[in-house]
């Protein structure tokens, strides 16, 4: 009996033989309890992994247009161009 929780859709994927290879070793070694659970943490994590670094990027974005932002940046960077300058000596 094939028993399917409310939340998910079966799909089929195809995958190389490679990468399944792999995703079989690490259930058969007791990493993961099966593949379908270790493919939707490996989907979710690389998911949330691009969203974390798509936020990042449009906060750097904001910063650029940022005036005060600006503006601190050159005050820091006038504050250290003499020491940025002068060679370190061992």
């Amino acid at each position: 009996m094939n028993v399917q929780r409310a939340d998910t859709i079966p799909m089929v994927i195809s995958l190389p033989f490679e990468l399944l290879e792999r995703t079989e070793r690490l259930v058969e070694r007791g990493l993961a309890d099966n593949r379908d659970s270790l493919l939707r943490t490996a989907i979710e994590k690389f998911i949330d992994e691009l969203e974390e670094r798509s936020s990042i990027d449009a906060e750097l974005a904001a910063m650029a247009e940022d005036e005060d932002f600006q503006a601190l940046n050159r005050q820091v960077a006038a504050e250290f161009a003499a020491s940025d300058s002068t060679p370190i000596q061992f």
